[in-house]
């Protein structure tokens, strides 16, 4: 499992996290967004391939990825009571 927010409450971007094949992206069902939106970047060596976009608790979304990459979590539009985590599990 790797986190790539946890516990995020304010705007940008949380840690990245390097893989290899298809992982299932959760977000966790504790997580308040209070109107925050969470983008999920899938990037291979030189170009965004997809995306994914949350704006509440989500379960596991497939990211059904050959090869490696990098998956990276962006908070938005963060509220006075956000407090977002969002994992990758292989």
């Amino acid at each position: 499992m790797a986190y790539l927010l946890q516990n995020a409450t304010t705007d940008g971007p949380g840690a990245g996290a390097a893989l290899t094949g298809p992982c299932t992206v959760t977000v966790d069902k504790a997580s308040v967004f209070d109107g925050a939106t969470v983008n999920v970047h899938i990037t291979y060596a030189s170009d965004a391939a997809a995306g994914l976009t949350f704006n509440g608790p989500a379960a596991g979304q497939v990211v059904n990825a050959t090869g490696s990459y990098t998956l990276t979590a962006t908070l938005s539009g963060a509220g006075t009571s956000t407090s977002v985590s969002v994992e990758a599990n292989q």
